[in-house]
């Protein structure tokens, strides 16, 4: 696919901004940079979260609310909330730097990096989502919550 020039554009200007788009007609048609989100047909989703040992420190069951936000770099991003902010303190205390996976009917959804402690409860997981994967893993976790 070729990107043709922007009206009144000189050579070289707004390349990034071409490449950009171009990732979006991409995502757009289709690529999703080879993540899939478990089907979940009429059952309802079973979340875990889970430590690099595969033991649980959380279900979908513990969360109150699930969204889907924008970052500063208006990259998308799933944020939500526990139930009890205090269960959402110890697991990422104890974790700080270690890898937390979520797992969405057995299967991996994502692996994030715990940066720090959080003690309001309230939980962002970012990492260059396209608004499609970022949809999924919402509906998701809010399926798991019910």
């Amino acid at each position: 696919m070729e990107i043709a020039p922007f009206e009144n554009e000189k050579e070289g200007e707004g390349t990034l901004l071409k490449m950009i788009l171009y990732l979006m007609i991409l995502i757009s048609n289709g690529l999703h940079l080879g993540m899939d989100v478990p089907e979940i047909g009429q059952e309802q989703a079973v979340v875990t979260f889970e430590d690099k040992d595969g033991i649980i420190l959380a279900t979908g069951a513990d969360l109150s609310s699930v969204q889907i936000t924008y970052g500063e770099q208006m990259d998308c991003q799933v944020t939500g909330k526990f139930k009890d902010p205090k269960k959402l303190e110890e697991m990422t205390r104890n974790m700080i730097g270690e890898t937390l996976s979520i797992y969405g009917n057995d299967e991996l959804i994502i692996s994030v990096v715990v940066s720090g402690e959080i003690t309001s409860g309230d939980f962002t997981i970012s990492g260059g989502f396209t608004l499609e994967r970022a949809k999924e893993v919402a509906e998701l976790l809010k399926e798991s919550m019910e």
